[in-house]
């Protein structure tokens, strides 16, 4: 084992070109000086490859490799690794920064551990220059040292693959990142590199700063629309490479699947939340196909068969009405209770998928329950309300209220993108604050009942059945 390895940063580039200086300067800072640099830059549209050239000449320490395509940020890495010579590979994206004592920090523990994969915390670094502990990541790294990916489960949650320090030759043919994934793709280069080694260690030092920008800036994630069918390819692909583990990973195959689901409706949830501010940015049949195309994943990642599944979860909702005089936690617990009782006693039981038999749905929840506790309970109803039955029920009831004029409402929308209004309304009108009448204020409505925002109630409805008028 060397005492001075030397480490090769890999920098993927894609018009970062207001932050590149600020994170080849924290290169630059480093500590421990055994280091090569090799700047990846995906054909970028600004100036970065004139202020790259320009920042890195006379320092033979820099490699820039400069694309005349675009290629995409999995290539980009991955052209990286494949020019790396040194004995271990470190990644940074060109907005970021590491502390100086980033790299001494991980050698020191790798050498120290002898880890094939050596992990950091890290800082989120707002616009304003604020330093946040990323309070919810810690959750999943506590501190470890020298255990196998196998004995580690929650490792599949390692979601980013900056911030950490990997042997070289872990990194074998097999481990680079899918160049099919745009988005989240880490977490499956993670648990392909994972898988090849036999050691990985987490320390508690927080090292690496991870900007986050505002949503006028261009970071994908703030263009949910946009990066819907990105964030659907990358939880499958995660999801199917899960699939291939033998059965010694079931922990790590119940976190995923429990994840992969509830992540797809997480993202349904800010769909239909954010993604229209009173005026749509793309119109309602768009949007309208990207939730029934996430419908069938969420039946496919479960393995339950689509009639099964809607009796699951119309037994909870059918339960979720008979008792919406309830606060929201007591309210999502007989939710969870009602569904999971439901699965458990079906005589359905889950297709077999490449000849492995998962997981019932209702064992899924039951036990990604006991893990996140209450926490989770309160959240699950809001995550999973905007379910299809769910949204049928609820425009059911505001037909039938009085209080939903079809002709002002239709008006008003233009564009219901084929819905029936009442349902449009039920699915994206009322979050989009927009009025079901000319005497009904949507804006107002939630601001007396906030707690509506939360739970997924539709307001025709909170009105009708809670408030009784």
């Amino acid at each position: 084992m060397k005492a001075n390895p030397l480490v090769d940063f890999v920098i993927p580039n894609r018009n970062n070109a207001a932050y590149i200086g600020e994170c080849l300067q924290s290169i630059r800072a480093q500590t421990y000086t055994n280091w090569k640099c090799i700047l990846v830059d995906d054909n970028s549209t600004d100036n970065s490859v004139d202020l790259i050239e320009k920042l890195i000449e006379g320092d033979d320490r820099f490699q820039l490799i400069a694309l005349s395509e675009r290629a995409g940020v999995s290539t980009v890495r991955n052209m990286g690794i494949d020019a790396a010579e040194g004995d271990y590979v470190t990644f940074v994206d060109s907005d970021d920064i590491i502390v100086p004592e980033y790299l001494e920090t991980l050698v020191h523990e790798a050498l120290r551990s002898d880890s094939d994969y050596t992990r950091c915390r890290h800082w989120l670094f707002r616009e304003n220059g604020q330093l946040v502990p990323n309070a919810q990541d810690d959750v999943w790294s506590a501190p470890v040292r020298n255990v196998s990916f196998n004995d580690h489960a929650s490792a599949v949650f390692y979601f980013s693959s900056w911030a950490t320090l990997i042997r070289r030759s872990v990194l074998g043919a097999d481990v680079r990142y899918p160049e099919n994934v745009a988005l989240g793709e880490d977490r499956i280069f993670n648990q392909r590199a994972m898988l090849n080694s036999s050691r990985i260690s987490q320390i508690s030092a927080r090292l690496y700063k991870w900007r986050r920008l505002g949503k006028d800036s261009n970071q994908a994630t703030h263009h949910l629309l946009e990066s819907f069918e990105p964030i659907r390819i990358s939880i499958i692909e995660w999801l199917n490479q899960t699939n291939t583990l033998d059965d010694s990973y079931a922990d790590h195959k119940m976190f995923v699947h429990t994840s992969a689901f509830f992540e797809l409706w997480w993202h349904v949830w800010r769909l239909r939340n954010e993604l229209f501010d009173g005026r749509p940015h793309a119109q309602w049949n768009d949007a309208e196909q990207v939730l029934k195309a996430i419908d069938m994943d969420l039946v496919d990642l479960t393995q339950v068969n689509v009639k099964a599944y809607n009796d699951y979860m119309q037994s909870g909702y059918d339960a979720v009405m008979r008792n919406l005089d309830l606060s929201i936690k007591p309210l999502s617990k007989i939710f969870v209770d009602q569904v999971g009782r439901q699965t458990r006693e079906s005589d359905t039981r889950p297709a077999p998928a490449n000849g492995q038999n998962m997981h019932p749905l209702g064992k899924y929840l039951s036990e990604y329950a006991s893990l996140q506790g209450e926490e989770f309970i309160s959240s699950l109803i809001r995550q999973r309300w905007y379910f299809h039955q769910a949204d049928l029920v609820q425009a059911a009831l505001v037909r039938k209220s009085g209080m939903f004029d079809k002709r002002y409402y239709t008006k008003r929308v233009g564009d219901t993108g084929g819905l029936d209004p009442a349902l449009h309304f039920v699915r994206y009108g009322a979050v989009a604050l927009i009025n079901p009448q000319a005497k009904f204020d949507i804006r107002a409505y939630y601001e007396k009942h906030p707690e509506l925002w939360a739970s997924g109630l539709n307001p025709i409805v909170h009105r009708l059945l809670v408030i009784g008028e």
